[in-house]
């Protein structure tokens, strides 16, 4: 199971548990707790200021190649950039 597995995993297990604590409660923490040290690694990655960095990143190449213009370069910048807000709270 990829990392990527164990989050669509924990997501699926959290809206089990919001409908049923009891039954769905004990697996959605121990995915959790199993998945706490990555994602607190990966979190750590981010500094204050890079939600303004990646967003002016996605402007300059927005201004060199057209608004028109898309790829998975621009979509992963979209993503670094949501992850960076969610980290500085915006």
């Amino acid at each position: 199971m990829t990392r990527f597995d164990e989050i669509t995993r924990l997501k699926e297990l959290e809206k089990k548990a919001k409908y049923d604590r009891v039954e769905h409660g004990a697996p959605f923490r121990a995915c959790a707790a199993r998945a706490a040290p990555w994602l607190l690694e990966a979190a750590a990655c981010f500094q204050p200021g890079d939600a303004r960095c990646v967003k002016a990143i996605l402007g300059i190449i927005r201004a060199a190649t057209g608004p028109e213009t898309d790829s998975d370069e621009l979509d992963c910048l979209r993503r670094l950039q949501k992850a960076a807000e969610i980290m500085e709270d915006e």
